[in-house]
């Protein structure tokens, strides 16, 4: 019993270490990052600012412009606009004025009241004061997930186990991390209340089901929906570590088959197959994009293309790879397509669209209830390095539901005799003859021949709710981006990428990396390393892990990261400005960095038996690397904002 006693002693020493580095560094990002040099920093602010004046839950009729003129003179005066080419106008009396980002009014209310009441120590200081105290609110955040950090670390490991003081120190001292949790912005709040629910679903999967440990998961889950979006996972998550926990040590098998069961069945009720391959659905109809016809112009399948008056725009398009794009540069091209529809369609327009960046080419026809075949001739102009094409009316129709039927969809370089029809080599539409001249059409799959699996439309509709800002298309173009690399790859290069940069660190509005050329390519090694180790650890100890919790550890990790990755994939169209960063997914901070963590033990432990390294000579070596990153960011932050 004194063992154990020491042992729970130096636990909590560790723990208060481990705040005591936190809060000392915290408090370092708190005041050293400038004023509003956080993403959408001075919304978020706006949001918390209301809530100090009485407003439980503002809205955009609430906004108060003394205040945010006040804003922008603080962002003005601590440099924000330098380098811009934009400053707000503050002359013209009345004017709104645009404090940058995007609106974070409509956000769920729980951070922003944790982040007012240091706030409200101030209620008359500036609008300056008032920021840093909100971000002391984050900072106190940042040490409840370390606090919850410990605690998990004490739950799945032994005593003395390194990684009961290795995960949450690393998680105090690596800055892009740090930078976050020290921001007004509402992520912070997520991150903090997840790892909350985090430790007490640990609990319940270790433990077994006790009602403490049930009503602590459900306050954390219900806490984080009022939280942001991001840590709805919670809500699945409590789900299958409440399975876990009933069938802890009886019938383990029948968790397994509950656990497994509900997977393919949510699978099959969201996921079904039939869509036509490497054509994007940007539609609600019930019925495949791609369907049998005996007297197709092309091949035994057709693209069909339903639509409403009372849904939005519908289309099929087709991402042009970027080598493909490339070789279009100043080109002529010839666009075609056979086309038809169950009513006849007048002046609907364009249904033939290619396009270039911001530029569309296109053509209006008429559309009748038998398939005729449609051309057009264009220059690209511009670079189409990110061009596609649409297969659209311009407006749906404003009355009957109508179909409409495209086939041998054709894009050739150089022009064409648009009075012929191109007679095709093969059912699917690669290559033929076009008014006696051989063609290659540039385009995949032209004749809908091919099937691939597509989202369920009330699935979509649910993923619009939960990722409001990015349309009724938003789980869909993310699957077919996925499963589209040759044309979409390029952007989740970039995306794992900025993801690497701003887990370690990448400060600012992202836009304010470490100094040197290439510090992250030695980040990413020290990465490669934490993951390869972790899963020669398990490998070794396969036996002895205990796969429930390595398993639900796992379901957090893909999951959160998951969705981080595919939560940009629709500005594939849009722009390509917008990357996905790691704060999305530092809800899973906790398990990312104990896996990390255990593949990094492994080769200290390695490194203590082949060159016999004592065990504190690894934990000191841990510990400079941790704090030398500290240093080189602070004076890549503090260069990049006194140059």
């Amino acid at each position: 019993m004194s063992e154990v006693r020491v042992w729970c002693g130096r636990d909590r020493s560790i723990l208060g270490l481990i705040l005591l580095v936190g809060l000392v560094h915290g408090l370092l990002y708190v005041f050293f990052i400038p004023p509003w040099q956080h993403p959408d920093e001075p919304n978020h602010f706006e949001h918390a600012w209301l809530i100090t004046r009485g407003i439980a839950q503002p809205t955009d009729h609430d906004r108060d412009e003394a205040m945010n003129r006040q804003v922008a003179e603080s962002m003005i005066a601590h440099g924000f606009y330098d380098g811009v080419g934009y400053q707000p106008d503050l002359k013209t009396p009345g004017q709104a004025v645009w404090i940058g980002g995007y609106p974070q009014l409509d956000e769920p209310p729980v951070y922003y009241w944790i982040v007012s009441f240091p706030m409200r120590l101030a209620p008359a200081g500036s609008v300056t004061l008032q920021l840093y105290l909100a971000r002391v609110g984050s900072l106190v955040l940042f040490l409840v997930s370390l606090a919850a950090a410990w605690g998990i670390c004490r739950e799945l490991t032994s005593q003395g186990s390194r990684l009961r003081w290795m995960v949450p120190i690393s998680m105090a001292l690596l800055p892009g991390y740090v930078d976050l949790m020290t921001a007004v912005n509402n992520d912070v709040g997520a991150v903090a209340i997840f790892s909350l629910f985090f430790w007490s679903a640990i609990r319940l999967v270790q433990r077994g089901l006790s009602l403490p440990d049930l009503l602590w998961a459900l306050i954390a889950t219900n806490l984080g929906l009022w939280t942001k979006r991001t840590a709805f996972f919670a809500v699945p998550l409590f789900g299958v570590a409440l399975i876990l926990a009933i069938f802890r040590q009886r019938w383990r098998w029948v968790a397994w088959t509950i656990l497994g069961g509900g997977a393919v069945m949510a699978s099959l009720a969201i996921f079904t197959w039939g869509d036509a391959t490497l054509w994007y659905r940007q539609s609600l109809q019930d019925n495949p994009t791609r369907s049998p016809m005996a007297d197709a112009p092309l091949g035994k399948h057709v693209f069909r293309l339903e639509m409403e008056a009372d849904q939005p725009l519908s289309q099929l398009v087709q991402i042009l790879p970027i080598s493909t794009g490339e070789s279009l540069r100043g080109k002529t091209v010839t666009l075609g397509a056979w086309v038809w529809a169950d009513r006849p369609l007048a002046g609907l327009a364009p249904v033939l669209y290619i396009q270039v960046g911001e530029k569309a080419y296109t053509q209006e026809i008429a559309i009748t209830t038998r398939p005729e075949f449609y051309a057009f001739t264009t220059s690209l102009e511009k670079d189409p390095r990110r061009s596609w094409v649409a297969l659209r009316p311009a407006t749906n129709p404003d009355a009957e539901h109508t179909t409409v039927f495209f086939d041998g969809v054709v894009l050739a370089e150089g022009s064409y005799d648009q009075g012929e029809v191109p007679v095709f080599s093969d059912p699917d539409g690669r290559e033929g003859m076009w008014g006696g001249k051989p063609f290659v059409n540039l385009l995949r799959q032209a004749s809908a021949e091919g099937a691939w699996p597509y989202i369920r439309p009330w699935a979509d509709q649910w993923g619009s709710r939960l990722f409001p800002d990015y349309g009724q298309d938003r789980l869909s173009l993310a699957l077919y981006s996925l499963l589209d690399l040759p044309a979409s790859g390029w952007y989740y290069q970039l995306t794992i990428r900025n993801l690497l940069h701003t887990f370690w660190g990448r400060f600012g509005w992202g836009h304010v990396p470490l100094l040197g050329s290439k510090p992250y390519r030695i980040l990413a090694a020290l990465t490669m390393l934490g993951l390869v180790g972790a899963g020669l650890a398990l490998a070794s100890l396969w036996r002895q892990v205990k796969w429930r919790q390595v398993a639900f550890l796992g379901l957090v990790l893909v999951g959160i990261w998951g969705i981080t990755l595919i939560r940009g994939s629709n500005y594939i169209f849009l722009r390509a400005g917008f990357l996905s960063s790691a704060r999305y997914a530092f809800p899973a901070i906790i398990p990312t960095m104990l896996f990390l963590n255990r593949g990094w033990k492994l080769w200290m432990e390695a490194v203590e038996s082949g060159l016999k390294f004592p065990g504190w000579a690894a934990n000191l070596g841990f510990i400079i690397f941790f704090l030398g990153l500290d240093i080189f960011s602070w004076m890549s932050i503090h260069r990049f904002y006194q140059a």
